[in-house]
């Protein structure tokens, strides 16, 4: 339940519906407390969620700081939790969000080290690959740039043509 509310908040937040939004983490509030006593990760990940939504929440108020300082907290949260095999339980792994975050405020630098952590606990995620390959252009390193590019067009290799991260891709590596 409260995988599918943060995927509703996630969305809500990105669209600047705060109402939606605030309502959804009431319902992951409400799973954390019908949650499995026999899952001991559970609270973990449910902590992990919340602190997530509510710097993505901030961010779209204008609370930047305080939504980066959240953020960095879901991400220092996960990293302390033992390392789970399989794909990031959390929809959004807390690097991947925080890298996108400080990519939108023109923090390159900062979001490649996000997305570079991310991608240790996930290796080839797409998007955490696509963060990157956007933050090492914003920085200036069109060299890496078009390295991440070209890996994530091979994982692309059978994906729908009209992908728009794949035209970016395609497009960034034609030049």
């Amino acid at each position: 339940q409260a995988w599918n509310a943060f995927v509703d908040v996630y969305a809500a937040a990105m669209r600047g519906d705060e109402a939606s939004a605030q309502a959804q983490l009431r319902a992951i509030a409400t799973a954390r407390g019908a949650g499995d006593p026999g899952e001991p990760q559970q609270a973990a990940y449910m902590d992990i969620l919340e602190d997530e939504l509510h710097g993505l929440i901030d961010i779209r108020n204008g609370s930047t700081d305080a939504g980066v300082a959240a953020i960095r907290t879901a991400a220092a949260r996960y990293d302390a939790m033992p390392f789970d095999f399989g794909p990031p339980v959390p929809v959004k792994p807390p690097h991947e969000l925080l890298g996108e975050q400080l990519l939108a405020q023109g923090k390159p630098a900062e979001a490649r080290v996000e997305f570079e952590a991310s991608l240790k606990m996930a290796p080839e995620r797409a998007l955490s690959l696509l963060g990157l390959a956007r933050a090492q252009a914003a920085a200036g390193d069109g060299k890496a740039a078009a390295a991440t590019y070209r890996h994530l067009i091979g994982i692309w290799h059978a994906a729908d043509a009209d992908l728009p991260a794949l035209a970016e891709a395609r497009k960034y590596v034609a030049r």
